[in-house]
């Protein structure tokens, strides 16, 4: 009998994780990978310079579509 992955007490749908790829992974290219079957995604690799001075745009990469769960 197929046991579906865990991780922690996240349950997934199936064993392909979308990776955190940087300029590749934005918003609509992890919508569509959830469509086509992947289980989980991953925001977007940030810079933690853009994070901590709260540049406009690294906030807009870390945007997260409600129906691309689990994240």
């Amino acid at each position: 009998m197929y046991q579906k992955p865990k991780i922690g007490q996240i349950e997934l749908d199936g064993w392909a994780v979308l990776a955190p790829m940087a300029g590749v992974s934005d918003l609509a290219y992890r919508v569509i990978a959830r469509r086509m079957g992947a289980a989980m995604t991953t925001a977007e690799m940030v810079s933690a310079k853009g994070l901590y001075y709260k540049n406009e745009k690294t906030r807009e990469m870390l945007k997260i579509d409600p129906g691309e769960h689990p994240v």
